[in-house]
This record gives C-alpha cells, sequence and structure tokens, in this order.
C-alpha cells in the first residue's frame, strides 16, 4: 500500500516501467519504507524537473510575443482585482 502511494508520487511513464522491478526490490530488501521514501523522492524530483521545464518553455513562449504577453498580465490583473473588489464590499 505504502509503496504505490509512493509510485503514484512518479511519472505515470516511470510507474509503467518500473513498477514491478521497485516491487520487487522492496520484497528482497525485507522492509517497504527504505524503498518507498527513494521512489517518493525520485518521483517528486521527477515532477519538479518537469515543472521547471515547463515554466521554461511558457517563459520562452511569452517572451516571443510580449504584445499579447502584456495583454494577458493586464487582463488577468484587472479580473483579480475587479473579482477581489466584488467579494470585498
Amino acid at each position: 500500500m505504502i509503496l504505490r502511494l509512493a509510485l503514484l508520487l512518479c511519472p505515470p511513464e516511470f510507474r509503467r516501467e518500473y513498477a514491478d522491478q521497485v516491487a520487487a526490490d522492496a520484497a528482497e530488501s525485507g522492509s517497504v519504507w527504505p524503498t518507498a521514501f527513494d521512489v517518493a523522492r525520485a518521483g517528486l524530483g521527477m515532477r519538479f524537473e518537469t515543472l521547471v521545464r515547463e515554466f521554461s518553455r511558457a517563459a520562452k513562449s511569452l517572451a516571443r510575443a510580449p504584445l499579447f504577453s502584456s495583454i494577458v498580465i493586464l487582463t488577468l490583473a484587472l479580473a483579480i482585482s475587479v473579482n477581489a473588489a466584488v467579494f470585498g464590499i
């Protein structure tokens, strides 16, 4: 159970490819907890790397179209401030 929860932190491709091997390693070591912690830490690391890569790609995309980016940012800022003002009253 704990190992399956730790594997949920990993990307789906990793789960499909290495789930059986991780379970075998946990059974071989005799304790699930160290393996679960290692898998969870690796999974969070992979997710963080993906997040950084996506933010980098988004920043590059926004830098290519500065006028569109500024219009979108100003629209979002206006919408958020109007929403806060309406619900603040």
